[in-house]
């Protein structure tokens, strides 16, 4: 049995009603027979039956998902406690069982579900997804085959903080050319 740190941001009042539904549905259905622990950060009064609170501010967008890696780090003494870290979209729901498959040796990442089949391997012609077009900003990615989603991302602690810490830095570095990439996660 590993012990898993699910984390969550929920800031914005509309964005609070979303957390018990998620969080009940991650019990029933996401790595049963698991120690699962839920670190909140929110600005919502509600504790809404999580394990860990964290204040948050409500920053709005792009900065919630931007600076989220930030948020995170803040708290990396208590994220090492844990054998695998998630980070899930509080919008998300779990709706069917998702077992140890997720639990890789290093890094899991999701195919964007709206992207997943936009590659003609046959004509090797990318249809257009939301790359970053910029080749000045660190979130430029030259010909990626497949794109990845933000809302569902983790692994093993030590592997996932290593990668929140790359995620940072780049972010950072874009920051400091007053520069914000197209997609922010």
């Amino acid at each position: 049995m590993a012990k898993i740190g699910i984390l969550i941001i929920s800031t914005g009042e509309k964005y609070h009603d979303y957390i018990r539904p998620m969080i009940v549905s991650a019990r029933q259905y996401f790595l049963k027979g698991h120690d699962k622990h839920f670190l909140l950060w929110t600005d919502s009064k509600d504790l809404h039956g999580q394990d860990f609170t964290y204040k948050a501010e409500d920053v709005g967008m792009p900065w919630a998902t931007l600076m989220r890696y930030h948020l995170f780090l803040q708290q990396e003494e208590k994220l090492k406690e844990y054998d695998y870290l998630f980070y899930v979209d509080c919008d998300m729901l779990f709706v069917d069982n998702v077992g140890d498959e997720v639990l890789s040796d290093g890094i899991t990442a999701t195919l964007h579900p709206g992207y997943a089949y936009h590659y003609d391997l046959n004509s090797q012609v990318m249809f257009d997804r939301p790359f970053e077009p910029n080749p000045e900003s660190e979130a430029f990615v030259y010909w990626p085959k497949h794109y990845f989603c933000g809302g569902f991302q983790g692994g093993i602690s030590k592997n996932y903080i290593e990668a929140m810490k790359s995620c940072k830095r780049s972010i950072d570095r874009d920051l400091d050319k007053d520069y914000i990439a197209r997609w922010h996660d």
